[in-house]
Parts: structure tokens; sequence; C-alpha cells
């Protein structure tokens, strides 16, 4: 029996029919020492999974919880792991289509909320490993983990078991609970504090994006269930070339990335707003020992997508980031330890949603997620080629910018509504070019 942090139960209840909040990750192998065989890979794979956390968990509620969801050991059903062959002549297209079924597909909660699907029929004899999990189960960072951990293979123990059945918790449910109630008149203040914070920034492009500033777009709209999706792979040796042309980090980087490709993309669409977009982006905190599930804080920031100059919009961006990330840094941990109080935080989330109804716009317009992937993996000689994620939508953000870097790659997944975004491989092929303008502008700056 292991109960679910806060930050767990967020994306279980922000999850409805239409708006899954799982995950997608994308490894691709590649024949190495001998023929790659997709039946003996599944067959690993099924095994594998069986053994290890958090495959092995089934949520469950109960009275003697106070209601807070928790795991209990499970045995995955054999249908968890699926055989796909792609149809010619054009695999990578019909991949596409597979990824954009499976992210608007709900898992159902009665099985370990996972999928694997063993895709084979792409290019040159490769295989793809597609994990569909949910985002109660782990974050980006703790995903990287379980790839590595599947690979190198470790990680039957890397969690403690837990019961079959909800034991007699009640005693620990109450403690927790009053707890949490003789903490919550401290973090109000903190949450006070933390906003006035934010409201003495200084005027400028320098600052933190609020709520209800961004300008709404065409993909701000509730989710439906028709998902697409599209993949832009960078050199990684491409941003750091920028970043050492222009300073600031590779995160840096990708956010004036991400600015630039959108603004392009309206432009063509003569649709690009006199405001600047804004973005909230996931940023991983210390784990506390905790191997699985979620433990991050989210950054809200401006894309600075109202300045035409490249290297004053990577300017904008950078600035942006440095006040997000300062402003966090006065307390870490305030919204995990808010979602630690999930009915407060649930009510937050559903007034949110209530204010953008009423005032026509969004909370923020996308999300813009970055993680540093693993080190170089492989499965009995054969590589891991390529690593790629996809992210949830969330609220009315109806598009998901996420970014693994792996090997010599830094690769972003594209996820969106088909009818609010229909032309998604335009965006990939606009933060291709992006970086050839952002290399550009370090070239004249150094």
């Amino acid at each position: 029996m292991r109960p679910l942090h806060g930050s767990d139960v967020f994306h279980l209840r922000e999850e409805q029919r239409g708006r899954p909040a799982h995950t997608l990750k994308v490894a691709v192998l590649a024949p190495g020492t001998g023929p790659l065989d997709a039946d003996e890979l599944a067959h690993w794979a099924a095994g594998t999974l069986r053994d290890r956390a958090p495959f092995r968990w089934l949520l469950t509620t109960g009275t003697a919880h106070l209601g807070r969801p928790v795991w209990v050991e499970a045995e995955a059903e054999a249908d968890q792991v699926v055989r796909r062959t792609l149809a010619e002549p054009d695999p990578e297209t019909a991949l596409a289509a597979l990824l954009g079924d499976l992210a608007g597909d709900v898992l159902p909660r009665h099985r370990p909320l996972w999928r694997l699907w063993v895709v084979d029929g792409l290019a040159d004899d490769q295989i793809a490993l597609v994990l569909q999990m949910h985002h109660a189960l782990a974050d980006g960072a703790a995903s990287v983990q379980i790839w590595e951990e599947l690979f190198d293979g470790t990680g039957a123990d890397a969690a403690p078991s837990v019961a079959r059945r909800p034991g007699p918790a009640l005693p620990a449910a109450v403690r927790r609970h009053g707890r949490s109630l003789r903490d919550l008149p401290a973090l109000l203040a903190r949450l006070r504090a933390h906003g006035a914070a934010e409201k003495a920034q200084p005027e400028g492009p320098g600052r933190t994006a609020t709520y209800f500033e961004a300008p709404p777009l065409a993909f701000n709209q509730l989710p439906s269930a028709d998902r697409i999706c599209a993949f832009a792979t960078l050199p990684l040796a491409g941003l750091q070339q920028v970043r050492q042309g222009l300073g600031g980090t590779v995160n840096d980087v990708y956010g004036a990335l991400c600015a630039g490709a959108l603004r392009a993309y309206l432009m063509e669409r003569g649709g690009l707003p006199e405001v600047s977009l804004t973005a909230t982006t996931p940023v991983g905190l210390d784990r506390q020992g905790r191997p699985y599930g979620n433990a991050m804080t989210t950054w809200f920031v401006r894309l600075g997508t109202d300045e035409a100059d490249p290297q004053a919009r990577f300017v904008a961006v950078r600035a942006s980031l440095a006040a997000a990330r300062s402003l966090q840094e006065r307390d870490p941990s305030l919204l995990h330890d808010l979602q630690e109080h999930t009915r407060l935080y649930d009510l937050i989330w559903r007034s949110l949603g209530l204010a953008e109804r009423r005032k026509g716009r969004p909370t923020f317009n996308l999300v813009m997620s970055n993680v540093r992937g693993p080190e170089p993996l492989a499965w009995r000689g054969h590589p891991v080629v390529a690593l790629r994620s996809l992210g949830p939508l969330t609220g009315r953000m109806g598009l998901n910018l996420t970014a693994w870097s792996y090997g010599e790659d830094f690769t972003v997944g594209l996820h969106a509504c088909r009818d609010q975004l229909p032309d998604l491989s335009r965006l990939a092929e606009l933060l291709v070019a992006e970086l050839d303008v952002l290399i550009a502008a370090g070239q004249r700056e150094s």
C-alpha cells in the first residue's frame, strides 16, 4: 500500500473523457549484433515489466485512507504489451498516426496504468517501443530512470512493494490529515508571500508570466480526443553553439526556439498577437528518495513572441526564465506542498477553469517542457538510436512541446488536437528552421 502524493493525485483528477493525463515515451531500437526480432523483444518486455515497480501497481481508494488514492500490488494483464506492425509505404506517417490515437485514448483504471506497444515495420528494420504511462506514475525525471532500469536490467526492487489489498491504514491517514490541517495556515501565508513577490517584480520583459495575460489562440480551447503528434529532431551541438554565441543555458535556447517557431507559424497564418504568448514550464525538484511519481514545480514564462528581432527575443525569453527561476527559489516546494492539500488545490484548479470561461482567455497558451535524457541505451546488443517524449494536454493549453535530449540529438515532441492544429508538422519544421536563425544571431553577436 503506497499513498499517492498530491502532485500525483492532481494528474488523476485532471483526467476526464477525451482529456487523458498520460505521457508517451518512444524508444527506437536498431539492429546491432544481429537481426532485431519484434516477438523476442515483446516477450522480454512483458516479462521485465511484470517484475518492476511501478508497472505492478494498481490504483484504488477507500474510506480507510480518507479518500486519498493508493497504489496496491497487482499483476499486469496479458494484453498490456501489444504488438503492432506498421503498414507500408510510409511507416513514419503510420507511427505518427498511432501516437495520435494513443494520445487521445484514456487508460482504463481497473488495471495498472500503462501499456507498451512493440511496433515494427519501421525503416531500416528498426523497432519502436512506445510506452503509454499515466503521469501519476512518473514525471519526466522518473521516466528517464524507468528507461534506464528497463534496459540495464535493474529496477526490480527500485521501489518498495505495496500491499495487494488496502490494509487498516486509517490511523496513518488520520495523522496525515491532521498534519495537513495543522500546516494549512503556514501554507496560506507562504502562498500570500509568493503572490506579493510576484507582484513586486519590476515592469518590463524580464518578468514571469501571470494568469490570463495569454492571448487566446486557436489551440486554446478544451481539447478533443482527436490528437495529432509530430517530432522535430535538432542537433544538440547546434543548441550548444547558440548558447556559446548568445549566452544562457540550453533551456534558454530551447525557449527561444519555441518562441521563434511559434511566431513564424502564427505570422504565416496572419494571426500573430500583439502581446507575447505565455507558457508553463515544468521543473524538477529534489525527489527526496522517491524513485517514481511526480516531484515538480512550474515556471510561468513569457515567450517574447512580440519581439521581431531573434536576438531581442532570445534576451526576452532568457530574462523571463531567469525571473521564474528566481521567484521559485524563494520557496521551491510551494506548489508541491499546496498540491498535498488535494481538495484545496482541486478547488483552485476548478476556479481557474471557471475564470477562463468568464474571461474568454486561457490561463497560459502552452506547455513547454525540457528533460535531460539518459546515457545511450541498448538491448542485447541492439542500440536505442532515438528517444522521444510526448506530454499531455492540460486545461485549455492545447499545445504541448516536450523536449528530450539523447545522445547527439535534441528531439521536441509536439502534441495538439487535430481540429485545433491540423498542420502541426509545419510547426515542427519551423522549430528546425529556427535553430539556424539563432545560430546566425549568435554568430553576429560574437
